[in-house]
């Protein structure tokens, strides 16, 4: 508390901790303060990540934050109600159940607020004609997320905001009313939190792919052998600066296990790679392309 006039002014961060611990506060008003308190310390990346949570996110999937990119169900329209699509590839089954929240949170907590069990992302267009190309079945295609994955968005925003207020209380960072000294803003630019605000998805921006259907490949890659994972993408005319791209996304994504698939940044790749072939950049077909790959990456990690 500090004093001031002769009135109690009560610190905007412990303001900030006691909101941030209400449920029954909107998040709206919580993110516009933090973004106050953010813009005031001068601390841009985390004033910009408040923004965008109150505004909604305007950028490319692959952008948003992991917990904005929940795990769902896609389903096909069949003229009387939505089924499920069965997806026999692990790998590309959770490419396409990957949705993709860009709302600002105000929009979020509405949906919460009227939804009972699911709601629905349609994917567009393009994205639609591309899985219709894949399983053989044009229609409309979405993907189904729970209740519950739309409260764990809500749930992830509050709790960083609460862990950022804790963490600038701890190093001395509590301000008075919304007005903070230099000293103040030095320590919370070098303050060190544990705050993800952003950070890669699991999955593509909308690309989808399938590997149901299956392809009599010749495949004689062995788990780890980098020379034959090159020849067999060259003779699908895979240019080299793909394949340059793909073997550094390898590098970069480490081991993967066989219970979590491929790794955020060849799963990136590959979806470059079918888009590339359904604009028809790449010759190769977009059905044929996604087995492809799912089959010759899946060999190269033992996982097929």
């Amino acid at each position: 508390m500090q004093v001031v006039g002769g009135n109690m002014t009560q610190s905007v961060i412990l303001d900030i901790q006691e909101e941030a611990m209400n449920e029954s506060l909107t998040l709206s008003s919580l993110l516009l303060k933090a973004y106050t308190v953010a813009t005031k310390l001068e601390l841009r990346d985390f004033a910009d990540w408040a923004k965008s949570e109150m505004n909604g996110y305007n950028c490319f999937g692959k952008e948003l934050p992991d917990y904005r990119s929940p795990k769902g169900r896609l389903r096909a329209f069949n003229g009387q109600g939505w089924t499920p699509v069965q997806i026999s590839d692990r790998n590309f089954e959770k490419l396409l159940s990957t949705a993709y929240c860009f709302e600002s949170m105000a929009e979020i907590e509405d949906i919460l607020c009227k939804m009972k069990e699911e709601v629905y992302y349609p994917l567009n267009g393009k994205q639609s004609h591309m899985v219709g190309e894949l399983v053989n079945f044009r229609t409309e295609y979405a993907v189904f997320v729970s209740r519950s994955a739309l409260k764990r968005i809500s749930t992830k925003v509050r709790t960083s905001i609460l862990d950022w207020a804790l963490e600038l209380e701890k190093n001395g960072v509590k301000g008075e009313g919304v007005s903070f000294t230099r000293h103040e803003k030095e320590i919370a630019r070098v303050t060190t939190n544990n705050i993800t605000i952003s950070g890669p998805f699991q999955g593509i921006l909308g690309d989808v792919q399938d590997s149901q259907i299956t392809q009599n490949l010749s495949m004689t890659n062995q788990k780890g052998d980098t020379e034959a994972l090159i020849r067999l993408l060259k003779e699908k005319d895979v240019s080299d600066p793909d394949i340059e791209e793909l073997m550094s996304a390898i590098e970069l994504d480490g081991e993967v296990l066989p219970e979590k698939g491929f790794g955020v940044r060849v799963s990136s790749w590959i979806g470059n790679m079918i888009t590339k072939a359904a604009t028809g950049a790449w010759s190769i077909g977009v059905g044929a392309a996604g087995s492809f790959l799912g089959n010759v990456i899946g060999h190269y990690y033992g996982l097929s």
